[in-house]
């Protein structure tokens, strides 16, 4: 019985890790995504506008851009405008740097900007991730002619904290449950001991 009692704690111990690392995994994957598709539509939105965040009343006097925001979920409010940190690089037809904005960013300096933008001109991404930043590239006549860097570090912190969060609450909850169930367990097998305790003895004395 003792053989039995541990297989079944076994077979519960492995059914609740798959369980958890199934939700962590459709979890971290989806804030992942959403994250980065956040990222992507604002710097989509700053491509459209001459390199800058609209104004919430900007937004209200364009057409173009109340369809967009109509198909899109960005969280666009009055305060995006004052809240993004983003700078861009402007790239020539020899893919030189001809020029960096640093006006809506104070967490890095040029020649960061500098040797993050040779690193994203070698990657053949059109979007992506560099460090706490995600980056998007513009081109004209098929060539790089801007690259915009969005500092993406706040959600990026989030998304390692939900993360953590949710592995150690997981790892909690599958030893709990593990414990609680080889507790319990003793009930389970409980009615097996006893019938095989009675197939013992009428075998026993049927012999006799």
């Amino acid at each position: 019985m003792k053989k039995l009692r541990w297989r079944l704690v076994k077979i519960v111990f492995f059914s609740v890790v798959v369980v958890f690392a199934i939700m962590n995994l459709i979890l971290t994957v989806s804030l992942r995504t959403y994250n980065n598709s956040q990222a992507d539509q604002m710097t989509r939105i700053i491509s459209e506008n001459n390199g800058t965040v609209p104004k919430m009343k900007d937004y209200d006097e364009h057409s173009s851009n109340k369809q967009f925001f109509r198909n899109s979920f960005y969280e666009f409010n009055e305060e995006s405008a004052y809240r993004t940190r983003y700078f861009s690089v402007s790239i020539n037809a020899d893919r030189q740097i001809k020029s960096v904005d640093m006006d809506h960013v104070a967490a890095i300096d040029e020649k960061k900007a500098v040797r993050m933008t040779k690193l994203v001109l070698f990657s053949p991404k059109e979007v992506g991730n560099i460090g706490n930043y995600r980056f998007r590239k513009e081109y004209t006549n098929g060539v790089v002619s801007d690259i915009i860097f969005l500092d993406c570090k706040e959600s990026q912190e989030f998304y390692r904290l939900v993360v953590t969060l949710t592995i150690g609450v997981s790892v909690l909850l599958t030893l709990l449950i593990t414990i609680i169930f080889i507790i319990a367990s003793k009930r389970v097998v409980r009615p097996f001991e006893v019938n095989s305790q009675r197939q013992k003895q009428f075998i026993t004395d049927a012999s006799h």
